[in-house]
């Protein structure tokens, strides 16, 4: 194995298990906050006990977050350096935003959510709810920001770095934060992070149920999580149909690697399940005709045009020029300066 290879699978590791606690804390922070609003409409205290209690659960979920992603930002200088220099200024101005502004909202008035239940009063203790609710996703906000702007790069200008080195700069922060693709990604990332959270409250919920222990605080807790996620689900399929139809539009050879498409023909087909033999170039499976070309262009009969001769070309051209994939990435920015710009 290579050390590319090995970077990635040690950053695939460790960002896997970090993203386990951030969509839980975006989307717990939002039930809580609804807890405390009921609490201050009925005064119901079986209301602020499952608020304290799902506090307690947010401030783990908050914690584990906070150890497993502390390396991540330590990862990119080690395992992929050469990227890191190359786009250092943009990518680092974005995710110092999230610890500058988001994390310091969120930390800040975690304090007075958990140990000022009897120190404030319930509404000011409402209100550290909805700032902490802010904070994670504001926080949330700025990491999906940094990803976007990976996808459809805008906003900055290549200039002639120390020693030399052509390297990306700041040239308009609004592009760079508001790319082509940034509202989808943003929008498909909260509503996950809403389901991740009412699916644990449900959960848990469940479990008491079955155990016939906290009936009350069970039902409550039931109820309100479904609701959260219903709502979550309708807003889900739209924004993730409007963000794999900008994935069809901007990166083409994407989609078509996640659906197995190697050949453009009317009627392309999506796979319920399956599997793709590359040698052959073809995907077997149980498939929908037309379903990938009607949920694309709304025409079963368009064409999907097939990008995976994109895909070999540019791993033909980047063995031939022994390049990695981040020097790639500048070639190709010095010869089409004016993509995505």
């Amino acid at each position: 194995m290579t050390v590319a290879l090995l970077s990635r699978i040690q950053f695939a590791v460790s960002i896997t298990f970090h993203y386990i606690y951030p969509p839980l804390s975006i989307g717990l922070s939002l039930a809580i906050f609804i807890m405390g609003l009921i609490y201050l409409k009925t005064k119901d205290p079986v209301w602020q006990r499952i608020s304290k209690f799902w506090v307690k659960v947010f401030a783990l979920t908050f914690a584990l977050g906070i150890a497993s992603g502390i390396p991540l930002p330590f990862a990119f200088g080690t395992n992929f350096a050469r990227y890191s220099q190359f786009v250092g200024d943009v990518f680092g101005s974005v995710l110092s935003a999230e610890g500058f502004f988001a994390f310091l909202v969120e930390a800040g008035f975690l304090g007075i959510l958990l140990f000022g239940w009897d120190r404030v009063s319930p509404l000011v203790h409402t209100f550290a709810a909805g700032m902490v609710t802010f904070g994670a996703h504001f926080s949330g906000f700025w990491i999906v920001i940094a990803n976007a702007w990976m996808q459809a790069p805008t906003g900055y200008k290549l200039v002639q770095g120390p020693g030399g080195k052509i390297v990306a700069h700041v040239d308009r922060l609004k592009d760079i934060i508001f790319t082509e693709s940034s509202l989808n990604h943003l929008s498909h990332t909260l509503f996950s992070a809403w389901l991740t959270g009412a699916f644990l409250m449900i959960s848990i919920a469940a479990y008491y149920l079955y155990k016939e222990r906290h009936v009350l605080f069970s039902i409550k807790t039931m109820k309100l999580g479904v609701l959260i996620a219903l709502t979550s689900c309708i807003f889900q399929f739209i924004s993730a149909d409007s963000l794999a139809r900008f994935v069809a539009k901007a990166q083409p050879e994407k989609l078509a690697a996640f659906e197995g498409v190697f050949e453009t023909k009317s009627y392309t087909p999506a796979y319920v399940f399956g599997w793709v033999d590359g040698k052959t170039r073809k995907t077997h499976g149980l498939k929908v005709p037309g379903l990938l070309s009607l949920m694309v262009y709304r025409d079963a009969k368009s064409l999907y045009q097939d990008s995976m001769i994109l895909i070999e070309v540019i791993g033909l051209w980047c063995k031939l020029l022994r390049m990695d994939m981040c020097r790639m990435s500048q070639v190709f920015l010095l010869k089409f300066p004016n993509i995505y710009v």
